[in-house]
């Protein structure tokens, strides 16, 4: 036959007839030569047998009988490098077969490849091609996983930390079982292991340690937690590096806040260890400096059993004038400072009587006039009549190009004599500052400051009181909030309204986006809700947001409004302000991405710590968690939820989403104190009685501060 097409092809002139022979020879001759046995990619799979990889390919042989090939198989890392190279001799069976082939795993990752090579033997290279492709180990095995981890809150010295792992598989998100753990912190130059391990059955697992105390007052230290996580073969190792802090921490408290050449300074300060507790014992070094950052005074001082110090200075009668800084340091470490304050040393001769301004309305509209009140009063309470008044518009300081100097533009506004009761009354236009205010369109409202000088008639003493006057665009202020959200979950938009001076109002608010109007009506409290869709840059825009009023107040406001990537989960609470020995309910939902039930962390977080963590697990992509109240739960508390979604497009880092919610209470503490009566004669002794009361009333020991103030002083 070969013979006769290689006769036909050299014939110049062929009949329709030959060609239709020459046709159907090499249809059959296709046929002859064709490839009779392949393999389905889509069915390669990697399983473990008896703790290691094997790898399975399935082959279908419609010859007529067995065919020999050679079959090599590799893994591949992200560098394009090959290992674990396996090379046998298979023999494919007629009819459908598997060859499984043992392929032990070596310093594999989620990224790991499967490279296979397919040559036939010469006997076979007509029903059999050579073939080879690349394959994802993610793609073909189910028992790779990704492993992350996270440690919420501030970790300090002499407490536990806890980190949390997940091993999920990269591409269902299912979690991963039989997991065999092994974790070692590192800190201080030594390993510990966990004190405590705990399995989920969602697929994480939480190690506790416990963090040694330190005899260095060392301000941190690094640590870092190593966890290997292995199912098989497959291992996979994930560090996570963290902080340990140890600093201490304190609060300056002194006598006044200004004081003169030649009086004594008192001070005090109370000193918290880095857990937050009374540092008993505790060395510290206090220093002062003056304005020009001179040392003039250092000591060395050591903390009571409350955590307290204290110090008396007395100041020369030479003392510079100026601002003096208070600085308490760490023991032979000054630059490790601990707490500062400043207080201010100024000749002054102390006040006989007050000043006081009081304007006809809290906050005033275009084409208003202010009405302002002036009186001055001795500190007894006896009106100083008659007295010279002036105020003074305080202007900000303009910089002189030619004396290079800063130079105030005060200007005053009016002027006269107080009646006999202390009282002058002036009538202000505003009319500059609000066309002032129009200028920028990004400013609500703006506060103008002043001056009244009181001057006394009898001793021409004067005396001044600085007050400001609030001046609004409009009647109405907008506040737009936005809440956790956008990308590819629908989004809360918060709106709140609030009069110019600051009391919430009730209004309709009308909310334009992308040419779609959305109404709402904020409630007493002066807060609006409303959900916006989910969806890529269409959240991106200028939001404007109109309210009005019952009265027909209104305002308007123009928001810039940009969509965030939050990654693919949402976070709600049901309600923000809890009463203590409430429940916290949190809702949580995922977006239409990733996998339909995913099981979420979610920790609760309060005074930088975490106190509590549970185990939500979504149901058609919503679900809800429940944290019952415990005593921890005071003032701000956050819950993250630690989301481990892996969305297409998004990188691999931890994703976390908070809402923080607020248990209002008092201190730990409680003060009363009562005097005998209410007023004393100058030379008569005063008693005043004080009882500290933990927070169920009982009494407890504790260290208290008293300091006597002159009444004038604080008008300095």
């Amino acid at each position: 036959m070969e013979v006769y097409l290689h006769q036909l092809s050299v014939t110049k002139r062929l009949s329709g007839k030959a060609f239709a022979v020459i046709a159907t020879l090499c249809s059959l001759f296709s046929l002859h030569g064709q490839t009779r046995i392949g393999i389905d990619e889509g069915k390669i799979r990697a399983t473990l047998k008896d703790g290691s990889t094997s790898v399975s390919i399935p082959f279908n042989n419609s010859s007529d009988g067995p065919a020999k090939a050679q079959l090599a198989l590799s893994w591949v890392d992200t560098q394009d490098a090959e290992s674990g190279l396996v090379q046998r001799e298979i023999v494919l069976e007629k009819g459908a077969s598997t060859i499984d082939t043992v392929m032990p795993l070596q310093d594999a990752s989620i990224w790991t490849r499967l490279r296979y090579r397919i040559t036939p033997d010469r006997s076979n290279v007509r029903i059999l091609q050579p073939m080879s492709g690349l394959l994802s180990l993610a793609h073909i095995a189910d028992h790779a996983f990704e492993l992350r981890a996270s440690a919420p809150g501030l970790i300090h010295r002499g407490q536990s930390i806890t980190v949390h792992a997940e091993a999920v598989h990269p591409l269902s998100r299912i979690p991963a079982t039989g997991v065999e753990w092994v974790a070692v912190l590192t800190l201080d130059d030594k390993e510990l292991a966990p004190t405590k391990v705990t399995r989920h059955k969602e697929g994480f697992a939480d190690f506790t340690f416990d963090i040694p105390t330190s005899s260095a007052d060392d301000l941190q230290a690094e640590g870092s937690v190593e966890l290997i996580a292995r199912r098989g073969d497959f291992e996979q190792e994930v560090s996570h590096d963290f902080h340990v802090w140890n600093r201490k921490s304190a609060r300056i408290q002194s006598d006044k806040s200004i004081y003169q050449p030649g009086q004594a300074l008192h001070v005090r300060a109370v000193i918290l260890d880095g857990q937050g507790r009374a540092a008993s014992g505790a060395k510290v070094s206090l220093r002062i400096n003056d304005e020009s950052n001179e040392r003039v005074h250092t000591t060395e001082l050591v903390a009571s059993k409350f955590g307290v110090v204290q110090d008396d200075w007395q100041l020369p009668a030479s003392a510079s004038l100026g601002t003096y800084t208070i600085v308490l340091s760490a023991e032979r470490d000054s630059e490790y400072e601990v707490a500062r304050r400043v207080v201010k040393v100024s000749r002054y001769e102390l006040p006989i009587f007050s000043v006081n301004v009081k304007p006809d309305q809290a906050v005033y509209l275009p084409a208003q006039q202010a009405n302002v009140t002036v009186s001055g009063a001795y500190l007894f309470g006896k009106p100083v009549p008659k007295g010279r008044v002036k105020l003074v518009h305080s202007k900000s300081p303009r910089w002189n190009s030619k004396t290079r100097q800063s130079e105030a533009e005060d200007e005053t506004v009016a002027e006269g004599d107080a009646n006999e009761d202390g009282i002058f009354t002036a009538t202000l236009n505003l009319k500059a500052a609000h066309e002032n205010l129009a200028s920028f369109e990004g400013e609500r409202f703006e506060d103008i400051q002043y001056v009244a000088y009181y001057t006394d008639a009898a001793t021409r003493r004067t005396e001044q009181r600085r007050f400001d006057l609030r001046i609004s665009r409009d009647p109405l202020h907008v506040y737009v909030f936005r809440s956790g959200g956008g990308g590819s979950v629908t989004h809360s938009l918060y709106v709140a309204t609030s009069y110019a001076d600051g009391r919430p109002a009730t209004a309709e608010v009308e909310l334009e986006l992308h040419g779609n109007t959305t109404r709402l009506r904020t409630n007493r409290y002066g807060v609006g809700k409303v959900s916006l869709p989910s969806g890529g840059s269409a959240i991106d825009g200028v939001a404007i947001v109109k309210a009005v009023d019952s009265a027909g107040r209104s305002g308007i406001w123009k928001e810039r409004y940009l969509k965030t990537d939050v990654g693919g989960l949402r976070l709600l609470s049901s309600r923000t302000i809890h009463r203590v020995g409430d429940a916290v309910r949190l809702q949580l939902s995922s977006p239409m991405l990733g996998p339909a039930n995913p099981a979420v962390m979610v920790h609760a977080i309060a005074g930088g710590k975490k106190v509590a963590t549970r185990i939500a697990q979504l149901n058609n992509r919503t679900g809800e968690v429940t944290f019952p109240y415990q005593p921890e739960f005071q003032r701000t508390v956050v819950f993250v939820a630690w989301n481990t979604l892996y969305l297409p497009g998004e990188s691999l880092d931890n994703h976390a989403v908070a809402r923080a919610v607020v248990f209002p209470d008092g201190s730990d503490l409680t003060l009363s104190a009562s005097t005998s009566r209410s007023t004393f004669k100058p030379g008569e002794e005063a008693a005043l009685q004080m009882q500290v009361a933990s927070r169920d009333g009982k009494p407890v020991e504790a260290a208290l501060a008293l300091a006597v103030v002159d009444q004038a002083v604080l008008e300095r």
